[in-house]
């Protein structure tokens, strides 16, 4: 299975690495399913240029399209971290 790469801002990857956000809003341009491994590559806050910090997580729960509650093609889901590669 291929390891899918996004960019992650660092007011949100610091939560994630810290284990307080385990779960994301994104569109869904990749098919996302339970046990996909996304490599969430941290970008300053501001200037959107990579850290070198990045973090591998695995999807674990995707939540159903109830309702229409979400628009076509985004998704929440949860996920477990994996491992987390941070460079100085």
């Amino acid at each position: 299975m291929n390891i899918i790469r996004k960019k992650i801002t660092s007011m949100y990857y610091s939560d994630v690495v810290d284990g307080t956000k385990t779960f994301e809003l994104r569109y869904n341009d990749w098919d996302c399913v339970v046990g996909h491994k996304i490599l969430l590559q941290e970008v300053d806050d501001i200037t959107y240029e990579y850290t070198g910090k990045m973090c591998l997580v695995e999807v674990t729960y995707i939540l159903p399209q109830y309702m229409d509650i979400l628009r076509k093609d985004w998704i929440i889901f949860s996920f477990k971290m994996v491992c987390v590669f941070d460079q100085p």
